[in-house]
């Protein structure tokens, strides 16, 4: 029987890749949907751990 993730928002994209190699539909459209967001700009903001401008008073 085959592992079905539940929730595709927690799946790397590790996991995400060997999916789409074994044939999920699923998970090529979340694949496509991903490197369109990259392909747009609109990825995840990076973290800037503290080191802003007003943090250096």
């Amino acid at each position: 029987m085959k592992k079905r993730i539940q929730n595709p928002r927690i799946v790397s994209q590790y996991e995400l890749l060997k999916m789409v190699k074994n044939g999920d539909k699923d998970a090529e459209e979340e694949m496509r949907r991903r490197m369109s967001l990259l392909d747009d700009g609109l990825s995840r903001p990076k973290s800037n751990n503290g080191n802003t401008e007003s943090g250096k008073n």
